[in-house]
């Protein structure tokens, strides 16, 4: 089955914002100028490539996800353009609790609830699958056990308060560091493998996160 990757930027308190739902002090708060250094990006990239399929929250799309994606892929001078043209191609999957249709290039809403949609896209034939979030929906996959490796882009910066993906994890939750990787911009990559545990709530969410 495909696996399903979670992809995150956090604080070093990781929180993926601060209390007011702010990212300012991320070293790249997605603004046009791609503040990571070269290492960092080509490793962004070469994990987008990896995949062909996007999942996302109907709040992360409805706020420019894909309409920014879009207009960067166009920008050929741009060194965001490679990262944005795997975007762009991308099938991407829209979870929401209201709307059903989109007008993005590429993009669909998911027409069944969460757990019925991953199950059945887990099933498909094809690359890897990722998720940018939003937070909500970050909670929901990581809640109900469908994400394989959470991969922490981790920022020198401390919020002190703000929300956290692992709000919703009622028990403990195992999992296994396969590779921490520090750049020279400050991000520091942290990708853990998720160990299924009885402990954590298995797929039965009949709900749509976002």
């Amino acid at each position: 089955m495909r696996k399903l990757i979670l992809q995150m930027q956090t604080s070093l308190d990781l929180f993926v914002c601060d209390e007011k739902g702010s990212t300012e002090g991320f070293v790249w708060n997605w603004e046009p100028d791609w503040k990571w250094d070269q290492k960092l990006q080509e490793e962004f990239i070469r994990l987008k490539q990896s995949m062909d399929c996007v999942l996302l929250s109907r709040k992360m799309a409805a706020e420019g996800f894909i309409d920014y994606w879009h207009s960067i892929a166009a920008q050929e001078a741009n060194p965001a353009a490679r990262f944005a043209t795997e975007i762009d191609r991308a099938r991407k999957i829209i979870f929401s609790k209201s709307k059903r249709e989109s007008s993005w290039p590429r993009a669909d809403f998911a027409t069944e609830d969460l757990a019925t949609t991953i199950q059945k896209l887990k099933g498909q034939n094809g690359k890897e699958m990722i998720a940018y979030g939003g937070a909500g929906l970050a909670k929901e996959l990581i809640r109900t056990g469908f994400v394989d490796e959470l991969h922490l882009y981790v920022n020198p910066v401390v919020f002190g308060k703000g929300e956290s993906i692992f709000q919703k994890i009622a028990e403990k939750l195992p999992v296994q560091l396969t590779e921490a990787k520090g750049f020279d911009c400050g991000v520091v990559v942290l990708k853990y493998r998720m160990r299924k545990s009885p402990n954590v709530p298995r797929p039965l969410h009949t709900g749509n996160a976002g």
